[in-house]
């Protein structure tokens, strides 16, 4: 027979909330209403997420919202925002192969489709996207072709396999891949502003570990949705453990989440 020391310990066990189940009984509401406001796109969730993402949507509005103001609801948003970040950026949880974290993120197609440069000895650099290839293209002062790359679809690693590429200085090498990747089509972006960044330029979350996001409240919603969709995917599909770190990882996410739900009611 358990003694009662025994008995409070498993009670103080069972005191935390269970954020995973949290999170999937908020999901539910906000999965019955996106399913109800897209009745046309209802039997794809990527497709409803992706229209939410990329739309004037409510989630979006509402989370614009909260970033722009500082009333109590909106600084709670913040707070937990803050911490969601934390949490994704202190333990590597990864989706559909990549870590997800709020510092590189594909949410849009590149619009960068060439870049040019040259280097102190006269090579000149070209990166092109058309509508039938990538290229990568070096030429040399007196109009050596030092490398012409071409590929259908974007795959970096190919041009580091590249016999030209191979033959290159590696100072070259460097250079034409930094830009070569400038113009990948799926490049990943940040919303988590750098160190340099200027004050007037980032929005800044209070938390107990505070963040600075850029100030683009736009790309910033876009993010959030994202986010939160590949965390309801991870725990659907069984891709995710039920540790205490995920758990805070879930407590943050399933707070947004009620948030948002709180204002579409």
């Amino acid at each position: 027979m358990a003694t009662s020391s025994e008995n409070i310990k498993l009670w103080m066990n069972q005191a935390e909330p269970d954020y995973y189940l949290h999170f999937l009984k908020v999901w539910i509401p906000f999965n019955a209403w996106y399913v109800d406001s897209y009745p046309s796109l209802k039997r794809k969730d990527t497709d409803i997420i992706n229209e939410l993402q990329n739309t004037a949507s409510e989630p979006k509005k509402i989370i614009k919202n909260f970033l722009d103001n500082n009333g109590h609801e909106a600084l709670e948003f913040q707070k937990n925002l803050a911490e969601l970040h934390f949490q994704l950026d202190a333990n590597s949880i990864n989706h559909n192969g990549s870590r997800l974290s709020f510092k590189s993120l594909y949410l849009m197609e590149n619009p960068v489709k060439h870049k040019n440069d040259k280097d102190k000895i006269f090579n000149i650099y070209k990166v092109e996207k058309t509508t039938h290839y990538f290229q990568a293209y070096i030429e040399a002062k007196g109009g050596k072709v030092l490398l012409d790359f071409k590929q259908s679809q974007y795959e970096i690693e190919d041009l580091t396999k590249d016999i030209a590429y191979i033959k290159l200085d590696k100072k070259i090498q460097r250079k034409i891949y930094n830009l070569y990747e400038e113009i990948n089509p799926k490049k990943a972006i940040s919303i988590i502003c750098n160190q340099n960044s200027s004050k007037k330029d980032c929005i800044a979350l209070k938390s107990e570990n505070s963040c600075k996001l850029i100030k683009d409240t736009e790309t910033i919603a876009k993010a959030c949705i994202k986010v939160l969709y590949a965390l309801r995917c991870m725990l659907f599909h069984g891709e995710i453990a039920p540790t205490e770190t995920n758990r805070k990882i879930y407590k943050n996410a399933s707070c947004i989440l009620q948030l948002i739900i709180n204002k579409l009611k």
